[in-house]
């Protein structure tokens, strides 16, 4: 599926399309700003009808069709391109998904893709459609920032969020003395957040190639501010990628303590138990001895003796155990 936006400042409307060819037949006339959405990485075949459409060197088809990533403002004059691995959310799963996303610029037209996943960019299409922000009043360069920014940067720093709380969450567990399912919880997050230091430095990458000075498809006047403004949230995301992981790191230091200290207190337990039954243990296998002579034997009184003395030798420990709280 293709789904291509044509905005300009006073209309914006969208089509979707199943091919390239029907999409080529749909573009609309210069006066509107083009965004073309590919749902899926495009095939060569594809991508040469788009390059040839817009002037751009065949080279470029080979780059928007392949599935490696690419920073590529060799033909800045007439486009600048970048290919790059983020984590796309599946909503169905709550799991992020390694996606290999596209932007490709040329005069008056953006053309993005995704090699899978859900619709990545289908609020910011909303978002045009409903004449909200400054989108709609700017070119399609601009556009490229905000969907950096909002589609990428902003959202990952939202999911950070619910990091945090969910940390706060398994905090407040192991400090309630509650580690069953703690390690699970805790593995999860780190699973995740071990993944977005890539990401950064791939969204790092594609402002960098974004930001040259002599490209011709770029008016750095128009971008300038949102260019600046994603550079600074994406250092923000960077230093929360950070605290996340110093947090999961705390988090895990407190949990192996706290585990420790049950182990330490099972076994003091054991240790406890073990002392009151030794002095127990030592008397019957005492009189356990097959000894021929024993005094005790013939005595009327020695196993009710014997008994007490057990009893008052193990309630004795267990006092003492639990005067100086060590049971």
């Amino acid at each position: 599926m293709i789904q291509l936006t044509a905005y300009k400042a006073t209309d914006a409307y969208t089509h979707s399309v199943e091919t390239v060819a029907e999409l080529l037949t749909q573009l609309p006339t210069s006066e509107y700003n083009t965004w073309i959405h590919l749902e899926a990485n495009p095939t060569q075949v594809d991508a040469e009808l788009l390059v040839a459409h817009f002037g751009m060197d065949i080279s470029v088809a080979r780059l928007l069709a392949g599935d490696q990533q690419v920073y590529d403002d060799d033909e800045c004059n007439v486009s600048v391109i970048c290919k790059f691995d983020a984590q796309c959310l599946n909503p169905d799963t709550d799991q992020h998904e390694p996606t290999l996303f596209t932007f490709l610029i040329v005069r008056g037209a953006l053309i993005t893709s995704q090699s899978g996943g859900p619709d990545w960019f289908a609020h910011s299409r909303q978002m045009i459609l409903k004449q909200k922000g400054r989108m709609r009043e700017k070119g399609t360069d601009y556009l490229a920032y905000r969907l950096l920014k909002d589609g990428f940067i902003e959202r990952y720093l939202n999911h950070f969020q619910q990091y945090h709380e969910q940390l706060e969450q398994v905090g407040d567990v192991i400090f309630e003395g509650r580690a069953k399912g703690v390690q699970d919880r805790l593995q999860a997050i780190r699973d995740e957040v071990k993944l977005f230091p890539e990401v950064v430095a791939n969204l790092e990458n594609v402002l960098e190639a974004l930001d040259g000075e002599e490209s011709g498809v770029i008016d750095h006047k128009a971008v300038r501010q949102i260019q600046r403004f994603s550079s600074r949230r994406l250092r923000d995301l960077k230093e929360t990628i950070h605290l996340t992981q110093a947090q999961l790191g705390d988090l895990y230091h407190l949990y192996r303590n706290q585990l420790n200290e049950s182990i330490n207190l099972v076994m003091k337990r054991l240790t406890a138990l073990s002392t009151v039954f030794l002095p127990l243990t030592f008397l019957t296998s005492f009189y356990g001895m097959n000894f021929r002579y024993m005094p005790e034997l013939e005595a009327a009184w020695a196993y009710p003796a014997t008994i007490l003395a057990l009893l008052l030798i193990g309630l004795g420990s267990l006092w003492y155990l639990r005067r100086n709280d060590m049971f």
